[in-house]
């Protein structure tokens, strides 16, 4: 099980450098940030593979989702200074982090 997690942390913080860096290449036009993006990806897809071995779609796709969520979303406000614009969306984040609680009752589903 801490396998699994750690997995799903790795492909997340994976999505985020791609997000970050194509950003940046999208901004720049330096190839490097593009190279390293893409190269993320592929890393991430290949994670994602190692994780649906372990488990179901809709279970591994719920988590990475709303994992992913958390941590871009955590990465983006500290690293990058992105902020929301409403405090509804602050409050839909909070709902995330109690799906993903819930979601964690219980073994996972193969």
């Amino acid at each position: 099980m801490l396998y699994y997690y750690s997995l799903l942390i790795l492909g997340s913080l994976l999505e985020f450098t791609g997000d970050s860096t194509l950003k940046f290449f999208a901004r720049t036009n330096q190839l490097v940030y593009g190279l390293v993006g893409l190269s993320s990806y592929v890393l991430m897809t290949g994670v994602l593979v190692i994780l649906l071995k372990m488990s179901n779609v809709m279970y591994t796709n719920v988590l990475w989702e709303g994992l992913g969520l958390i941590i871009e979303t955590g990465l983006a406000f500290f690293l990058l200074q992105e902020r929301m614009s409403n405090v509804y969306q602050y409050f839909g984040l909070g709902m995330v982090i109690t799906g993903m609680s819930l979601l964690n009752i219980g073994k996972i589903p193969k």
